[in-house]
């Protein structure tokens, strides 16, 4: 075993920092796929079919 270097507990402070950057932004991402995506195709599919419906009209 050899001495911890100062330099190293920067480094794996740096990297940890970083991975929870990381995990953070990957949170943030899987909550926009799973709640923000759906929610634009249905308001777009409802748009469309409002859309068809005004025409049937006219």
């Amino acid at each position: 075993m050899r001495e911890i270097n100062p330099k190293d507990i920067t480094l794996f402070k740096r990297s940890f920092t970083l991975a929870t950057i990381i995990m953070l932004v990957a949170l943030f991402f899987n909550f926009i796929l799973k709640w923000i995506i759906p929610t634009l195709v249905l308001s777009i599919i409802i748009f469309l079919i409002l859309k068809y419906i005004t025409k049937l009209n006219i």
